[in-house]
């Protein structure tokens, strides 16, 4: 079913409100002077001002209805990445069976998933609104790195968050966005940057200028972006480049039946709006492995 923008914010706040309890009452469990409190605490105290700020968030956008609904879904891929790490950790804290390394095993796997990007999608709309959350963003973008500056005094058999972190393949592309500036274009560049570099363009010149400079692997294209009904650019991208033609993804709300047939015809692939952060990650994964534009 299709979510609100408060349903979204209802989900992060319980999923901060989870993860400080888990991690205050870890901390009272494991209270021994040691590297591991301090990290603890200093995360449930992270989880606490992120609890806050999403509730500022709420009364901010209160009766506010995004044109179009939220781009995004919470889905159960995306439950099974955030949610269920920290349930079943609590669950072995609450049986006392919670050893040192399932604890952090179990924040690594939720804090280094999606969950940051939701957060910081929601505060992107909130800045289109007001100034008050511009000054903590750049700490939320550099999350992951602020995680690992906290883990760096655990011993090394607690520092498992390389392993969770999207490791760069031997292969690195390149990938256009074709969206307006805002934050949905922003999401998608933040969850795309694990393929390689990402350049975001808003118009339909600045694009085909863009595909006849650079090879690129992938296209993303926000049809809602699109002048008219979109077929004309697409042509002019099959001119551009045949074979990147071929790799083009189209996220859409509504799409007009003459678009819908072009993209049938040349085998177009189209994500319906609101998308699911796994669903999105997948199909463009699997056109990169498709992709034969592989920049060394």
């Amino acid at each position: 079913m299709k979510q609100h923008l408060n349903d979204i914010i209802g989900w992060l706040r319980r999923m901060e409100d989870l993860a400080f309890h888990y991690y205050q009452e870890s901390a009272d469990r494991f209270s021994a002077p040691s590297p591991l409190l301090s990290f603890l605490t200093q995360m449930a105290m992270d989880k606490a001002w992120r609890f806050h700020l999403m509730g500022s968030a709420k009364e901010l956008l209160r009766g506010f209805e995004l044109q179009g609904g939220p781009v995004i879904d919470i889905d159960a891929e995306t439950w099974q990445n955030v949610e269920l790490p920290l349930k079943k950790g609590f669950h072995k804290l609450k049986q006392d069976t919670l050893q040192q390394t399932d604890l952090v095993e179990s924040i690594c796997r939720a804090e280094f998933s999606e969950w940051n990007e939701i957060f910081l999608y929601v505060l992107d709309i909130c800045r289109e609104y007001s100034r008050t959350f511009e000054p903590v963003l750049h700490i939320l973008r550099d999350h992951g790195r602020r995680i690992e500056s906290l883990m760096e005094d655990l011993p090394d058999d607690l520092r498992c968050y390389r392993s969770h972190q999207n490791r760069p393949g031997l292969w690195e592309y390149r990938l256009l966005i074709f969206d307006r500036k805002g934050p949905s274009a922003a999401l998608f560049a933040r969850l795309l940057a694990q393929f390689g570099p990402v350049v975001m363009v808003s118009g339909d010149r600045e694009a085909l200028d863009e595909i006849r400079r650079q090879l690129y692997s992938v296209v993303v294209c926000n049809v809602d972006t699109l002048q008219g009904n979109g077929t004309d650019f697409f042509d002019r991208i099959h001119h551009a480049d045949p074979e990147l033609a071929q790799r083009i993804l189209l996220l859409a709300g509504d799409v007009s039946a003459e678009l819908e047939s072009y993209c049938k015809t040349h085998n177009l692939p189209i994500i319906r709006k609101p998308i699911t952060i796994s669903q999105f990650q997948k199909a463009v994964r699997r056109m990169l492995e498709e992709s034969i534009d592989v920049i060394g």
